[in-house]
């Protein structure tokens, strides 16, 4: 320890002993200072945090119902009769198919189903797995009507499965066909039906009777 410090007093002296320059510089940073000051200028910035990519940005935007897909899937419609499943067919097509979904990046959802709207709003209860579980409240008069979906996004195709485990495909964009009244619709398509029916059950005519001879 003695050896140490006496070299500390000789490195004093030494130091005091120099003539100072003119307009007096401060004294030069310790070695130690010097490593520490380079040390917190070599030390990275913390990185911030990701920003939460939302997960409900694919599902905002107009969906129209993909009819044909969601029929296949249709337990009920698969096990009609043929004759039952095209005026099924007619029905939904005629109905369904000029519905539209419009979810907002603010939370309300627009339903328009012919003539009629029904707005409402809309939440996103879960995110798991890919699939997001939302619940939607439109009113009715009123009463409230409140639904759960869980929803799954691909692009520009969405599915969405109610508590009743039903799924409704749906596809980018607003329908092609014209609104009509889905009742009108309805009645139009059943009358088809009816019709092509109860002309495939009328019995053929009977041939004409044969001219009597002279």
């Amino acid at each position: 320890m003695r050896y140490i410090i006496l070299a500390a007093l000789a490195l004093v002296f030494t130091a005091c002993d120099k003539p100072a320059a003119d307009g007096a510089k401060k004294p030069a940073a310790a070695t130690g200072d010097k490593a520490k000051a380079a040390t917190a200028a070599k030390k990275p910035e913390a990185k911030k945090p990701a920003a939460k990519k939302d997960a409900t940005a694919a599902m905002v935007g107009v969906w129209r119902i993909d009819v044909d897909e969601t029929m296949k899937g249709d337990a009920d419609f698969q096990k009609a009769p043929p004759e039952q499943r095209k005026a099924m067919e007619g029905m939904a097509k005629a109905i369904l198919g000029t519905a539209s979904f419009e979810f907002t990046k603010d939370n309300k959802v627009n339903i328009k189903m012919g003539p009629k709207t029904e707005s409402g709003s809309w939440k996103l209860v879960k995110e798991e797995g890919g699939k997001l579980t939302i619940e939607t409240i439109t009113k009715k008069g009123d009463k409230e009507d409140k639904d759960t979906i869980t929803v799954s996004v691909n692009g520009d195709k969405m599915a969405g499965t109610g508590k009743d485990g039903k799924t409704i495909h749906f596809l980018r964009g607003a329908p092609k066909a014209p609104a009509v009244d889905p009742a009108a619709a309805a009645a139009a398509a059943l009358g088809a039906a009816a019709a092509q029916a109860g002309a495939k059950a009328a019995p053929a005519a009977a041939p004409a009777p044969a001219p009597a001879a002279k």
